[in-house]
């Protein structure tokens, strides 16, 4: 059966049809946000709005609430690019962004 006719008869039995390139994302992007906590998306979002990494300081914030510290966001930002395979921090944004972790 083709894949036409495969995602016409999910969608007559109400059910959700993904292309495999969608559900290999989906499936990917499962795995790596089991890696993730809160903090590490929260990184991952404001890093593209700061030049330079010590004005995330202040503000991300840890699961307690408490305002994160500049050396504890280097060393998740470190973690993060050891996980996602990345170069640098506009190579990490990128990963996460084709991994769907961050829009």
């Amino acid at each position: 059966m083709t894949e036409l006719g495969f995602a016409i008869e999910k969608m007559n039995a109400n059910d959700f049809y993904y292309s495999h390139e969608v559900h290999q994302k989906i499936m990917r992007r499962n795995i790596v946000q089991i890696q993730m906590d809160e903090v590490a998306i929260q990184i991952l979002k404001e890093l593209p709005n700061h030049p330079k990494i010590s004005n995330l300081e202040g503000v991300i914030l840890k699961n307690d609430g408490n305002l994160m510290k500049l050396r504890s966001i280097e060393t998740k930002l470190s973690n993060l690019r050891a996980d996602l395979n990345a170069n640098n921090n506009t190579d990490l944004v990128l990963k996460a962004k084709e991994l769907g972790v961050i829009d």
